[in-house]
């Protein structure tokens, strides 16, 4: 019995000790009755904890990038940033693909005005879906410009309701009702109908003759009721893990890149700093023959040196007799 309450105590001392990353959860603080919805779901989450498991590229966890992103992580931010940016880039794209194809059909539209009633009762014929059934496909406008959606459910929620589910091209989800999807059909810039481009300006006068009568009073309104920037992240853990690697490969191949520069940089300069040492623009016959002279040049000093020595050693034994000579005579002294 006393064994197993040590081994408790040891666990708990254990737990108590671990690192901060090893454990999701914490203490939960209170709350003020104002707190934000962001704030209430990092409340009692160890925040340490999330990036390592939302960055691992074995396993990435996509609920672990939330929480990551959500507690202000930069690497998150990052990344949530180049999605966001990757998917306005494909938007800008189809946005032209429709613009491109709207003023085709606009250039073609006086020729072609006869054959349009006939297309268009040729096509609804050989069509087999209808306009609402699961599977139509419909054109739609927003802020950022055309996108394309498609019925995929007819949810039973009565008579004239909004019993249609819509996917749009982008991911997003909307609810339409038959009658939606008839006006839209009437607004679809690939619809051969011909449209009335002519009320459809004057009415954009209109509008905006209005909005500079409202002046300064509009200006206001949206500066006040300006919706705060939507942020965009991967929907999925699929379409995450997809996207972190793919993030992950292009960071790679931009310091790949980048090392790639500075190696190719340092050996420009390795070059210029051995094209400058004495000799470099000589030949190997060249360099040869110079070491030859050289060679030659050394053992002619040396020679020198050899005879300079024997003189100078000729002249140290004269200077030696002499001294002692005269040493001798001033000392009264007679040499042996």
């Amino acid at each position: 019995g006393g064994g197993g309450g040590g081994g408790g105590n040891n666990n708990s001392n254990n737990t108590a000790g671990q690192s901060s990353t090893t454990t999701a959860f914490k203490e939960a603080e209170e709350l003020a009755d104002n707190a934000t919805a962001e704030e209430r779901v990092l409340n009692g989450l160890n925040v340490d904890y999330f990036p390592p498991r939302a960055f691992d590229l074995l396993e990435p966890d996509y609920d672990a990038f939330l929480v990551a992103y959500l507690s202000g992580n930069v690497h998150a931010k990052e990344l949530v940033d180049r999605y966001m940016k990757m998917e306005a880039w494909e938007k800008k794209k189809v946005d032209e693909e429709v613009s491109s194809s709207i003023l085709s059909n606009n250039d073609d539209a006086t020729s072609s005005n006869r054959n349009n009633n006939q297309d268009s009762t040729n096509n609804n014929n050989n069509n087999s879906i209808e306009i609402g059934d699961v599977g139509y496909e419909f054109q739609k406008q927003f802020d950022a410009g055309w996108y394309t959606g498609k019925v995929t459910q007819i949810v039973p929620v009565g008579n004239n309701e909004k019993d249609r589910r819509c996917v749009y091209n982008d991911g997003d989800i909307e609810d339409l009702s038959l009658e939606e999807l008839h006006r839209l059909a009437k607004l679809d810039p690939n619809n051969n109908v011909t449209k009335p481009k002519i009320s459809i300006k004057l009415k954009v006068k209109q509008t905006t003759a209005q909005d500079n009568k409202d002046g300064a009073t509009t200006k206001e309104e949206d500066s006040t009721t300006t919706a705060p920037k939507k942020v965009r992240i991967p929907p999925t853990q699929e379409e995450y893990t997809k996207f972190l690697i793919d993030s992950e490969h292009q960071r790679d191949i931009q310091t790949t890149q980048h090392l790639a520069q500075q190696i190719l940089h340092k050996s420009a300069e390795v070059d210029n700093l051995v094209a400058r040492l004495p000799g470099m623009d000589r030949t190997r016959d060249m360099q040869m023959k110079r070491i030859e002279e050289l060679l030659e040049r050394n053992q002619q000093v040396a020679k020198e040196l050899e005879e300079a020595h024997a003189v100078a050693k000729k002249k140290l034994e004269e200077v030696r007799k002499v001294l002692g000579e005269t040493t001798c005579l001033a000392l009264g002294v007679e040499e042996e």
